[in-house]
């Protein structure tokens, strides 16, 4: 499997407004997550994905990523907490990736973030060697000069890059303070 297919993998869930899904235990498991309103799920590019390391193969054509403004103070526009992902939008044309593999520039708006809280929404959508981890970032981006909705028909509209993260005491300090669920805006 080599990385491009495992980013474009990740785009699945990413473009549902869905609350109502899950990985165990509910009406929408990964299997039913086509049957979603909204959702491009179901395809040959289905989330979510167990990386077998096994199985990766390296490519002397995937080079670093190139992140541009993403330390920026001023572009994190509103934060949406819906219980088992916060959604970061950014300001428009002001977050850009490219590098690693890209067949472009792409513009960012928004990332968000996955954690386990219980059986439900246990952690990462996405597992490595079949191990899930206590929380997953997607940064989403749309190729520059494709709008969305062209964007989710090219293979190359969107990239999603995702990140695994272990989770340690400091950060669950943090998590309580911020409201359980909800909508900041920042200013």
């Amino acid at each position: 499997m080599h990385l491009p297919a495992v980013l474009h993998l990740l785009l699945c869930v990413t473009l549902s407004e869905a609350a109502d899904w899950c990985y165990t235990g509910c009406d929408h498991t990964p299997t039913h997550w086509s049957d979603i309103p909204g959702t491009t799920c179901g395809g040959q590019r289905q989330s979510p994905v167990d990386i077998v390391s096994a199985r990766v193969e390296t490519s002397d054509k995937l080079h670093n990523f190139t992140f541009s403004n993403f330390s920026s103070g001023t572009v994190l526009k509103t934060l949406l907490n819906n219980g088992h992902t916060v959604k970061c939008l950014l300001q428009q044309e002001q977050v850009e990736v490219w590098g690693g593999g890209l067949n472009g520039s792409y513009s960012s708006p928004q990332f968000h973030l996955h954690w386990g809280d219980s059986q439900l929404h246990p952690g990462s959508e996405h597992t490595l060697d079949g191990h899930r981890f206590p929380m997953e970032m997607h940064i989403v981006s749309l190729k520059k000069g494709v709008m969305a909705e062209q964007a989710v028909k090219d293979p190359e509209g969107i990239a999603v890059l995702g990140f695994f993260i272990n989770v340690g005491n400091k950060a669950l300090q943090v998590e309580r303070e911020a409201p359980a669920e909800g909508e900041l805006q920042l200013n």
